[in-house]
């Protein structure tokens, strides 16, 4: 059991209710505090646990390619700068949100923080800047962090005042 919840923890970035799947989350929580301790001792890693999830914190000295965050529904494309950018973005907006808020005035919030950083912006008539937040939002959904209520993000990327409710 120690070892399925290690490994769980060093095979994914966030674990939350749903994601890898239901349970991962409870055999973490199960053994928090021996991992915690192990992690930190010998990797000088930082488990940080919630009732809601669980996330290692790993200390990298050089950058490493395979801790890519990739996008969710592209075939395992990787992030590109706009899609990390938009994803702080997108979170530090969520982090004042009500319970549940529709993806259009989520936009409404984060534009003018993306506007405000030369060369990022948020045009959504310029190519890709729409798919760039369909995909941050569809990679926090996949993760559990959000969930959608009603319609989809690729419902919104095509009108932007009609899209999902996301909580």
């Amino acid at each position: 059991s120690y070892q399925e919840a290690a490994r769980l923890v060093l095979l994914h970035s966030v674990i939350s209710e749903g994601h890898p799947r239901p349970g991962a989350l409870a055999v973490v929580l199960r053994w928090a505090d021996e991992l915690a301790e192990d992690f930190r001792s010998l990797f000088g890693y930082t488990l940080h646990t919630t009732a809601r999830h669980a996330r290692l914190i790993r200390r990298l000295d050089v950058f490493d390619g395979s801790q890519a965050i990739v996008a969710a529904n592209s075939g395992r494309k990787p992030f590109d700068r706009r899609r990390l950018a938009y994803l702080c973005l997108v979170l530090a907006c969520l982090h004042g949100s009500r319970v549940e808020i529709a993806l259009a005035d989520l936009v409404k919030d984060f534009s003018p923080h993306a506007n405000a950083i030369d060369h990022l912006g948020f045009d959504p008539t310029a190519p890709g800047h729409k798919d760039a937040i369909v995909d941050v939002i569809d990679w926090l959904v996949q993760y559990g962090v959000l969930r959608v209520s009603d319609g989809s993000t690729q419902a919104w990327a095509r009108d932007p005042d009609r899209g999902p409710r996301l909580g």
